[in-house]
């Protein structure tokens, strides 16, 4: 039947199929947005693991903002920021030795050795790194083409370039274990690294993108065992970024719904 010109229906208020699907995507970004929002304080690579966990998911019925994807490589970054790291693991909060979870399982081969399991553990630097760590003439060196850079061979080799041997560098940058605080006010021992962070350092081979320099820095490897110090680590809070979100809904849909 023909809609006559005083005729009041449901698309006038946007309630038609239509229109119901609009609103309810509006409702999925708004959320989505105010969700990631609230992890913008964290560091580049947490931040880009947190935001990646986010997605809307939305039918003619429902929308759904879903933390966590099966599959996602850096989903446990993700949790860490939601429900916090300690010495239980994801869910718990406190200062932990890095070691319980290197040394149990997940990424990198395990290798036996005389105090038994071990593996090697690169850490990644970049320049402004290097040059807090070493001074802006190391990073200057670090950055010069005559520092060779280490390539990838084939095969699982690497064809190593030039390092920053240890008599390069000051020594250890911290003179004694120091007592630290964690993410929960308790204290515990910093244990003091045995080399400088950056000893042994070898340079990425930096990738281009229309000719300009995308990624620039070093790596060095460290070996991870039961023997020596603990590897400590302050812990990460838990934020619950989620129920915060959650508290705010009647607030962020006001004038949506």
């Amino acid at each position: 039947m023909a809609r006559g010109r005083t005729d009041i229906v449901l698309a006038d208020f946007g309630m038609d199929p239509e229109g119901r699907r609009t609103r309810l995507k509006r409702i999925g970004l708004v959320i989505l947005s105010a969700w990631k929002a609230k992890a913008n304080g964290h560091s580049p690579r947490m931040l880009s693991a947190y935001k990646k966990a986010l997605t809307v998911q939305q039918d003619d019925r429902s929308v759904t903002v879903i933390f966590g994807q099966e599959g996602d490589k850096d989903l446990k970054l993700a949790l860490m920021v939601e429900f916090g790291m300690g010495p239980g693991g994801i869910g718990t909060e406190g200062a932990y030795d890095v070691r319980k979870f290197l040394l149990s399982g997940g990424k990198g081969k395990m290798r036996m050795g005389p105090s038994g399991p071990y593996k090697v553990v690169p850490f990644t630097h970049t320049m402004k790194q290097i040059a807090s760590m070493g001074g802006k003439d190391m990073a200057a060196r670090v950055a010069n083409d005559n520092f060779k850079a280490s390539v990838d061979a084939g095969k699982q080799k690497t064809a190593w370039g030039s390092r920053i041997r240890a008599s390069d560098l000051p020594g250890p940058l911290r003179a004694g274990n120091a007592t630290k605080v964690d993410v929960t006010g308790k204290t515990y021992t910093a244990f003091r690294h045995k080399a400088h962070k950056l000893a042994s350092l070898t340079k990425h081979k930096a990738t281009y993108s229309k000719g300009v320099a995308q990624s620039s820095g070093g790596k060095t490897f460290r070996t991870a065992s039961w023997a020596g110090d603990p590897w400590m680590h302050p812990g990460m809070k838990a934020n619950h970024y989620g129920d915060q979100v959650r508290a705010e809904l009647s607030v962020l849909l006001d004038g949506v719904i």
